[in-house]
């Protein structure tokens, strides 16, 4: 019995010894993080059988139980990943948004420095000081764009440094994690739960959960494999696959995160955690704040030189940029990146130049080439494509996307290349002044228009707008500023009648001609405001052949018949087959259209069947001259145009035209005064002037004009000894003049002259007849049969003006008081110039602060959140696992004493076993 009583009193020594081992452990890793709270699980020893009944035989410890609720443990993993997400988050974007808004170091008081600047100066436009002002503020915006950029720069490489450091403690987490596999199995082998190395196991995953969210499954020998992203395996069983940095596909994008051994790019799939949080920032609101600024810079750049350079400063040349060319060729070249996996060999160029800030978007492009000539361009802001098109392989080859023109200059392109393009990037940190004179500050306008003293009407004519100068494509002065000092060449705008005008060239005041191409018979409707000249860069305009050459605007040859039958002579205008052919400048793509024209079709006819065509305006005229009119019989001359008499006398007393050509100044103002007061005419846009033929001496020449186009039939009966000359205007061109001679009081006798047309063309819009050289057009094959319109200013007419006002336009020499083209660049503070024309460079900038001060308040919001969620689950976690000290006091106390008393049980035992040996 004594031998049972020791046992018993052994087996609590022991049980308790080891209770109180683990109170002891849980006392010592009061503070260890991770560490779980441990218990000793008492069980009775097996009882033992004596006689009739069961004798117990002690207790022992079953089980050291590890006190880890695994629901807690997967919510901690989460809101410790969740809250290093946000908190990596907010640290960077608070440091981002106090950068951009704050006036210190933000572009807004730059801005309005600047601008301000420049207003002040347009006001005072000789004043140096003033001027040099303008370059000091443009020098100190310079250098806040600089700055913010190199901060943000600054950030962007801590950043990566971080995202490498980071992968590297990923990696020896993941290693430790597979170790404690490893040794877990091990111990278990022997039975039982290692329950530290478990909790050092779940300390390791939890403090990998602050790196990146991890996704933990237990495996049935109770092994965790670890996955990140969507499903990326970082341990499996023993094993950890380890994560590297690697380049990514532009030096300005820093790194990416791949699986070791493998270019799978994890960034887009990895979450939560300190890299989580990290690569949200960088990619989601660095980089597209490092677009949007240099978006800004380009457009202030761009906007302000382009404006610059279209005025005179004061030695009356054109501006010099004020700021960098941001079209320099470096800068072209620099925004395209060649991905390192395109086929060798490396020879391929495309450069990118910025044409339209307006249309210009805050993304980066990525380009790849489906096949050796078709490629797409993508957006990378949102994924979608912006272009498909193809290379015909004869370099250079230019695509126009979103405000940028792309050239491909050289190269073997092949299936699969990729290039990334980065339009507005490094804008920022590439701006800064180039002008040090402040008298080359252009701010008197190019061009200054007059209006003549002698003019009879009302009209008036605007001081005129220049808004190009140089050709977009080769840099080189717009034919109009080609010579310096000069308008090549000047202008006249001579009004035919009060609603049409013809503007001329202007060299020779005394004898004005055509344009080449011309700008005729245009129509001006009286007090409202005109527009002279075509904002349309491409605009080209096509004409008719010389009058009097071909089939165009001849003399027919005089047709006589006996009254009461009519002359019925024709244009000989012959049939045309015209072929429009219109391209559209966004795909490509190009629609053809074919106009037939009837034989004898008159010049307004053609005009609107031409008009009919998308992007083309035809607009027909016709002209002819009576002179050197002889009236030798002493009768009257009976005179019809288009079958309206003009001599009827029902209309009134007609004067007899003298045998003197130089004495019928009055029979010819009757005649002009009866076309224009004919209806039938004026119906046919047919009216009249008198005038005087050049030289000497000058001889009295009505002149008929058809704004319309319309056929000109001149119809005359008089006696033999009566004629006058009729003329298409081109005196000195083939079949341009015809003398009409009366034949009798009893026969008419009469020619026709066809019209002019001149062929207006929008963009990409041209035509060729068939066969290709045509009787009424000429050469239509020609390089230069349709020629550019377009001058690059503008006046606007308005009043009322009236026949022969004229107004003119020259260049602006010694215009130093002149300060229209300085408050056009001061006014370009307001104006809506970036964005798709929604915004100014300001509220361009302000979006971009927004953009940033609204997801760093949501950061700190979601931070704080996060931040309460994860104190409950830490408080839900230490009630469950945590050692209370005071319940491991209370323990160590009963334990102690029970311990004690399992001693004493053991004396009792040894008494009791010594006083039976002493009874024997």
């Amino acid at each position: 019995m004594a031998g049972n009583l020791l046992q018993i009193g052994t087996s609590g020594l022991q049980a308790y010894q080891r209770a109180l081992n683990t109170t002891g452990h849980n006392i010592a890793n009061v503070n260890t993080p991770g560490y779980s709270r441990q218990e000793a699980v008492f069980t009775t020893a097996q009882e033992q059988r004596i006689a009739n009944y069961y004798q117990g035989s002690g207790v022992f410890v079953e089980d050291i139980r590890r006190f880890a609720s695994q629901f807690v443990i997967n919510q901690l993993r989460q809101d410790t990943s969740t809250h290093s997400q946000l908190s990596s988050f907010d640290l960077n974007i608070r440091q981002l948004d106090s950068l951009l808004a704050d006036e210190t170091t933000g572009l807004n008081v730059g801005l309005d420095k600047f601008f301000n600047a420049l207003q002040a100066a347009s006001e005072n436009p000789t004043s140096i000081p003033a001027r040099q002002l303008v370059l000091t503020e443009a020098s100190g915006l310079a250098s806040r764009f600089t700055t913010v950029q190199s901060t943000m720069e600054s950030q962007n490489r801590a950043i990566n440094q971080e995202i490498e450091a980071l992968v590297e403690q990923v990696n020896s987490l993941a290693a430790g994690v597979a170790e404690l596999n490893r040794q877990i199995v091990t111990q278990q082998g022997s039975g039982g739960d290692p329950n530290d190395l478990l909790d050092k196991r779940d300390e390791l995953l939890r403090q990998l959960s602050e790196i990146v969210s991890v996704q933990v499954i237990e495996q049935d020998d109770n092994t965790l494999n670890v996955f990140i992203g969507k499903g990326q395996s970082l341990v499996v069983g023993v094993s950890a696959n380890n994560l590297s940095t690697l380049p990514a596909k532009t030096e300005s994008a820093g790194v990416n995160i791949v699986l070791q051994g493998t270019e799978q790019v994890l960034d887009n799939q990895i979450t939560g955690g300190m890299l989580g949080g990290l690569l949200d920032y960088r990619d989601n609101i660095l980089q597209p704040a490092f677009n949007n600024l240099g978006l800004v810079a380009l457009a202030v750049g761009k906007t302000v030189n382009d404006q610059q350079r279209m005025g005179l400063d004061l030695s009356s040349s054109f501006g010099g940029r004020i700021f960098n060319d941001v079209n320099d060729r470096q800068a072209t070249l620099d925004r395209v990146t060649a991905s390192p996996n395109n086929t060798p060999p490396v020879d391929r160029v495309i450069s990118i130049s910025i044409d339209d800030v307006q249309s210009l978007k805050a993304t980066n492009y990525t380009v790849e080439f489906i096949d050796n000539s078709t490629f797409t361009i993508r957006r990378d802001s949102d994924n979608s494509i912006a272009l498909q098109a193809s290379l015909s392989g004869l370099f250079p080859e230019t695509v126009e996307v979103d405000g940028m023109r792309i050239t491909f200059e050289a190269g073997s392109f092949q299936r699969g290349d990729e290039f990334f393009l980065e339009p507005t990037r490094n804008a920022a940190s590439e701006f800064e002044v180039e002008m040090n004179d402040p008298r080359e500050l252009a701010f008197a306008a190019a061009i200054r228009t007059q209006t003549s003293t002698t003019n009879q009407g009302t009209g008036s004519i605007s001081q005129g707008d220049v808004f190009q100068v140089y050709d977009a494509e080769t840099g080189n002065f717009l034919p109009a500023f080609a010579t310096s000092g000069q308008l090549t060449p000047p202008l006249i705008i001579r009004f035919t009648t009060p609603t049409t005008y013809d503007v001329l060239d202007n060299s020779d005041p005394s004898n004005p001609k055509q344009l080449d191409p011309p700008i005729r018979n245009q129509v001006f409707i009286p007090g409202s405001p005109k527009d002279v000249f075509t904002l349309d860069q491409e605009q080209t305009i096509a004409s008719s052949q010389a009058r009097g050459t071909g089939d165009v605007g001849l003399v027919s040859a005089p047709v006589t018949v006996a009254l009461p039958a009519v002359p019925n002579p024709v244009n000989g205008y012959s049939a045309q087959t015209i072929t429009v052919s219109n391209r559209d400048p966004d795909t490509g793509i190009v629609t053809t259209s074919t106009v037939n024209t009837l034989a004898n079709a008159t010049a307004q006819e053609i005009a609107n069947q031409l008009s009919q065509v998308d992007g083309v305006s035809a607009n027909a005229f016709n002209q002819v001259e009576i002179t050197n009119i002889i009236g030798g019989s002493g009768a009257a001359i009976e005179l019809s145009i288009n079958g309206e008499s003009l001599t009827n006398s029902a209309l009134g007393t007609v004067p007899v035209p003298d045998v003197d050509p130089l004495k019928n100044e009055d029979y010819i103002q009757v005649l002009a005064d009866r076309i224009n007061n004919n209806g039938n005419l004026t119906n046919q846009g047919i009216y009249a002037v008198v005038s005087e033929t050049p030289g000497a001496p000058p001889v009295p020449t009505l002149k008929i004009y058809a704004t319309t186009g319309v056929d000109l039939d001149v119809q005359m009966t008089a006696d033999a000894a009566d004629s006058f000359v009729v003329s298409n205007g081109q005196t000195g061109a083939a079949l341009s003049t015809q003398t009409l001679t009366g034949s009798g009081p009893a026969n008419a006798t009469a020619v026709t002259i066809g019209g002019s047309l001149d062929v207006t063309m929008a963009e990409g819009v041209s035509f060729r007849t068939t066969p290709f050289v045509s009787s009424i057009f000429g050469d239509t094959s020609s390089f230069s049969f349709a020629k550019s319109s377009f001058k690059g200013f503008q006046v606007t007419l308005q009043g009322r003006p009236e026949a022969n006002d004229t107004f003119t336009i020259d260049f602006n020499e010694n215009g130093t008081s002149d300060n229209r083209n300085g408050f056009k660049m001061a006014n370009l503070a307001t104006q809506k110039t970036i964005l798709g024309g929604t915004a100014s460079y300001s509220e361009g900038y302000g979006q971009l602060v927004e953009f940033i001060g609204v997801n760093a308040s949501q950061a700190r919001i979601d931070l704080d959140a996060s931040e309460a969620l994860l104190n409950q689950t830490v408080s839900l976690r230490n009630s469950d696992s945590g050692v209370n000290m005071d319940e491991e006091a209370a323990n160590l106390i009963r334990f102690q004493q029970a311990y004690n008393a399992s001693a004493q049980v053991i004396n009792v035992a040894r008494e009791i076993f010594d006083t039976l040996l002493n009874a024997f």
